[in-house]
């Protein structure tokens, strides 16, 4: 007996009406013969008990929350917050499809990403024409030597092999940057051919990646099989990772090779003691004089320069460097980090270690910002930073660069500036005056900056004991008529960066601040005890 749609062919072909159950066919049992009856019915019952159990089955499904596994989202930790909004940043920097004549190729991606992060990146978006060693802003391989030459320490290599097959990923940290080796490519054969950027790890255990690659557009949302689509398997499904034979000489294995950007920006990228000298021209068209800061170590010089000549530190009655005690270091909280990600869309904050990088690029570790202004005069001031007493203080208007490109000066005054440690009654509170005159005695051997972060004790302005600040303040105020600038920044950064930064709008600025971060009330911004300046340091230091 053979089942067909509609009808069961029987001998003779007879053919027998057919009624529908349950959505299984069987015959009217009235138009059988006795011959076939018992045989047609045990064949029914079978059907008949079949479609209950499809019917019940189906019911029981149907009845069911259908429970359905949700796509998987990324870990939002403090380092895949901080390369997630590089990468969107980069990416929203880098329109159009990849081209490697218009110079949007991955490694000029990465250069993209990095000075999100206040690199010193070089050549066609860079800037920092006057560092000593910036970062090429194009080439994979000319880019692998800079970080082996300047991040030794930061940098890991392994075989190819291993990150394929996923053997690497308890290593490679969100916001490292991946180059890969290729053994035949547009480099030549068994070298660097590509370059990503690991944005952080899905709740799947699975990474994603921002890059940019040939034929699509620049992303912050690349997968693992999108970003190594360019390797091939065999056909047993391995990866063909062989290098490219160009000699009689074995090839050494492939490799890949990550560069942790984020460990050496927080290690001392711009962290380092010394003189800043000024490097942007605006400052010569504008000043004769310039005070510069370093905000590492409050380290200060004076430069001066006539039209056609090179900045030239001098000397102020034989002495060429001051020091001086700057703002405390922001707050590595990871409740303002949380805070600060939801209220702001377009600038970078590290809540591990401090750091806030403004949508400019510009770096800041300390409540002492970045800043260049004009110094007006001078004028001692009663109750300053809401202290009794009176501090002699230098009034200074910041310069920032308008819409249109044109650099001019602010309207308000600068609420950060350079002034004398103030004149009130209990000294012992604020621990500065006594750091200041033992770093400001060359006669001393504690002459020099005050060892970070011993000297990061202001709320923000950069502090001088009153002998150093009389020398300053005196040879400063007899140039003030051809042109007195300030710099508040680092060695080798790009002061140009630093006129598009409004510091009326930072978000570290006390009254913004507070307003932005409501929680901060509660949360300690400071956890140093000052107190430990005073009993401890002069103590230790003059005894060794």
């Amino acid at each position: 007996m053979l089942l067909r749609a509609g009808v069961f062919d029987v001998a003779d072909n007879d053919r027998y009406s057919v009624i529908g159950i349950g959505g299984v066919e069987y015959l009217d049992s009235s138009l059988t013969t006795n011959l076939f009856e018992t045989h047609f019915k045990e064949e029914i019952m079978k059907k008949i008990g079949f479609s209950l159990f499809l019917s019940v089955l189906i019911f029981s499904l149907l009845a069911t929350p259908l429970v359905r596994a949700e796509n998987p989202t990324l870990i939002l930790d403090v380092r895949t917050k901080i390369a997630l909004r590089a990468a969107q940043l980069a990416v929203r920097s880098m329109p159009g499809i990849y081209s490697w004549e218009e110079f949007r190729s991955c490694s000029s991606f990465v250069s993209a990403y990095l000075r999100q992060l206040s690199f010193p990146v070089d050549g066609l978006q860079g800037q920092y024409k006057e560092y000593k060693d910036p970062f090429p802003w194009s080439s994979v391989i000319s880019q692998m030597d800079w970080i082996r030459r300047n991040a030794s320490s930061n940098v890991q290599d392994a075989p190819l092999i291993d990150f394929l097959e996923g053997r690497l990923w308890s290593k490679i940290k969100p916001g490292d940057l991946i180059y890969l080796q290729k053994a035949e490519g547009h480099n030549g054969y068994n070298t660097y051919y590509h370059v990503v950027v690991l944005v952080g790890y899905l709740s799947d255990g699975s990474p994603q990646f921002a890059e940019i690659s040939s034929g699509r557009e620049a992303s912050f949302e690349r997968s693992f099989d999108e970003v190594t689509n360019f390797y091939s398997k065999d056909i047993n499904g391995k990866w063909n990772v062989k290098p490219y034979q160009t000699g009689s000489k074995k090839n050494e294995e492939l490799k890949v090779t990550w560069f942790d950007s984020l460990a050496f920006l927080n290690n001392g990228l711009w962290l380092k003691p010394g003189v800043v000298t000024p490097n942007s021209q605006i400052l010569s068209n504008k000043f004769s004089t310039i005070v510069t800061v370093n905000l590492y170590d409050g380290t200060t010089a004076v430069f001066e320069k006539t039209s056609g000549t090179p900045w030239k530190e001098v000397a102020i009655e034989g002495r060429k460097i001051f020091f001086a005690v700057i703002g405390r270091k922001l707050p590595a909280n990871s409740n303002i980090g949380e805070v600060f990600f939801q209220s702001h869309e377009q600038e970078i904050y590290d809540s591990d270690f401090g750091v806030f990088i403004s949508q400019e690029g510009v770096y800041q570790h300390t409540w002492t910002p970045q800043l260049i202004s004009r110094l007006e005069t001078f004028s001692v001031i009663s109750g300053f930073g809401g202290l009794n007493g009176t501090t002699d203080t230098a009034i200074m208007r910041p310069l920032g660069r308008e819409t249109n490109g044109r650099v001019s000066e602010a309207v308000n005054r600068s609420p950060f500036t350079i002034h004398q440690t103030p004149s009130v009654i209990n000294q012992d509170m604020l621990l500065r005056q006594d750091l200041l005159e033992v770093a400001n005695d060359p006669k001393n051997k504690l002459f020099g900056a005050i060892p970070v972060p011993k000297g990061n004790l202001s709320s923000g302005c950069v502090n001088y004991d009153p002998e150093t600040w009389s020398l300053l303040k005196g040879y400063l105020k007899q140039r003030l008529s051809k042109g007195v600038g300030v710099v508040f920044s680092y060695p080798g950064f790009d002061q140009d960066l630093i006129f598009g930064f409004d510091i009326t709008k930072s978000p570290f600025i006390g009254n913004v601040f507070f307003k932005w971060c409501p929680e901060s009330g509660k949360i300690t911004c400071d956890s140093l005890d000052r107190s430990i300046y005073r009993d401890t340091y002069l103590d230790e230091l003059s005894s060794e």
